[in-house]
């Protein structure tokens, strides 16, 4: 084929040749393309399906018991700014806000799903109020007069005492954080395998 390449070019028809040794590559490259457009596409599909159901979603969260534990509140991993330095007094307020992500078939890690239902891993993103006691160093510290020194009346028969310098008393403020939770849906099992999305289930929050 690669001999009739010129003569395609002739005629201004481009025309993409590939040696017989690279025909297997070529055809695998194709492939690959084509398996990731399909699942891309497929995902796309399942998210544009589920945001559908985003306010019953959003409410389900609302309406149900949520275990807050310290490592939801201040995450070890969490960026700097996002740390909360100090101690947690108590929540003021939960609001769940929109779904972030949407994954179909993941493993539930420990949540049986019926053979008959195609798991949905769904996350939503909540926003926190919560009252924060903070304990920090005094407005105007690096400015502030330790001691008033002459230098050569200063040694160590006549040592200069500093003044304390840190504000150790608590401050309370209130603070807005965002956090992440998982919540389980199901599909129908059989249709999905079909690439039919019907029956949603909102099951629980992991």
């Amino acid at each position: 084929m690669r001999r009739s390449e010129h003569r395609f070019k002739d005629r201004g028809i481009i025309v993409d040749f590939v040696r017989e040794s690279e025909i297997v590559g070529k055809l695998k490259s194709l492939l690959k393309d084509e398996v990731a457009a399909y699942i891309e596409e497929k995902e796309s599909r399942l998210r544009k399906y589920v945001l559908a159901y985003e306010p019953a979603i959003l409410d389900f969260v609302r309406k149900t018991p949520l275990e807050i534990t310290d490592w939801m509140l201040n995450p070890p991993l969490a960026e700097m700014t996002d740390r909360i330095y100090g101690t947690i007094e108590g929540i003021l307020s939960v609001r769940p806000v929109k779904i972030t992500d949407v994954i179909g078939g993941a493993p539930t890690y420990g949540e049986e799903t019926a053979a008959d239902r195609y798991p949905v891993r769904i996350s939503v993103e909540i926003e926190l109020d919560i009252v924060v006691t903070e304990y920090g160093f005094g407005f105007g510290l690096l400015g502030q007069t330790r001691a008033i020194v002459q230098p050569d009346m200063v040694d160590s028969k006549s040592p200069v005492t500093l003044e304390k310098s840190v504000d150790w008393k608590p401050r309370e403020i209130t603070r807005t954080i965002t956090r992440s939770l998982t919540v389980l849906a199901t599909l129908d099992a059989e249709k999905a395998e079909r690439d039919v999305l019907d029956d949603f289930r909102i099951e629980k929050i992991l």
